[in-house]
């Protein structure tokens, strides 16, 4: 079976879920994110991914 894949959306998933704990740094080619398990920024994570999926239409 071979499903669609929407670039663009991907793309926009995977940079909202990249900033959840970003870390912010003085150096503007450095990147880095916490997301330990229990936190805010794993909460915030957790929900945007079961929205995303109940988008989809899935339970």
């Amino acid at each position: 079976m071979r499903l669609p894949v929407d670039a663009d959306r991907l793309r926009a998933d995977i940079e909202a879920n990249a900033a959840f704990g970003r870390v912010e740094t003085d150096d503007p080619e450095a990147h880095g994110r916490t997301n330990r398990t229990g936190t805010e920024a794993n909460r915030k994570a957790r929900d945007h991914l079961v929205e995303r999926l109940r988008d989809a239409g899935l339970d």
